[in-house]
Order: C-alpha cells, then sequence, then structure tokens
C-alpha cells in the first residue's frame, strides 16, 4: 500500500491521471490520425494495438529510459518535422498534444544521451508556433 502525504497527493492523483486517462486520449488521438489517413476506426486500432502495448510494457518492466524509441530517441529532425507540416491538416489540439509529449520524449532522450544539438533542433521544431 502506497502512504502518499496529504500535501503530496495531488501529485499522486496527477500521476495516476497521466497513466490512465492521458493514455486513454493519446489511443484516441492516433486513431483520429489513422482516420484522417483514411484508416477506418477499428482497424486503426487493431494496427496501433501492438504498438501501444508493447511500448507501455517495455516502459512498465524495463523503465522509460530503456525503452525509449522512435524519431526523437534517434534524433531524427526530418521526421519530427514532417510529423509536424502533416499535423497541420488536423484538428489543432492534436499538433499540441504531439509537441507536448514530444518534449517529454526529448527530455528521456537527452538523459539517453542525445546531442544537445539534436535536441535543440527538435525543441525548435516542437514548439515551432507557440
Amino acid at each position: 500500500m502506497l502512504h502518499i502525504p496529504s500535501t503530496l497527493r495531488a501529485l499522486y492523483h496527477a500521476a495516476a491521471v497521466m497513466s490512465s486517462n492521458c493514455l486513454t486520449a493519446l489511443i484516441y488521438t492516433a486513431v483520429m490520425l489513422m482516420k484522417e489517413a483514411g484508416v477506418d476506426e477499428a482497424t486503426a486500432r487493431r494496427a496501433l494495438a501492438p504498438l501501444a502495448r508493447t511500448s507501455i510494457a517495455n516502459a512498465l518492466e524495463l523503465g522509460p529510459m530503456a525503452a525509449l524509441t522512435g524519431p526523437i530517441a534517434r534524433g531524427d529532425i526530418d521526421t519530427v518535422r514532417r510529423h509536424r507540416a502533416a499535423l497541420e491538416q488536423v484538428p489543432a489540439f492534436a499538433a499540441r498534444l504531439y509537441s507536448a509529449a514530444g518534449l517529454a520524449t526529448l527530455e528521456i532522450a537527452r538523459r539517453q544521451g542525445l546531442s544537445e544539438t539534436q535536441a535543440s533542433a527538435i525543441e525548435q521544431s516542437l514548439t515551432k508556433g507557440e
């Protein structure tokens, strides 16, 4: 059983919300983007399920530092820029969510050893237009 001091319970609750409700919102947005790309919702959920399940399992079992992969972890600024450009065609909340999650991802990538040159370029792309 966890014992959380009353002064820190809001942080505990925010963590719980991020590990549940926010994941649901991320999946909702991913499905919406797949639908925008012409994939029906059921197929989108089926296509995303293995990736989401594996990512969550790895993050919980190995820890986020060991589990992180993808364009930000690789320092692939060109892919991040293409994503940002594509997200200009969909509801604005999706681009804001991508950027917010990307900045958190960037924090992990920096701790993994991503060069500051690559990190700065990615951060600039993620915050462009804010």
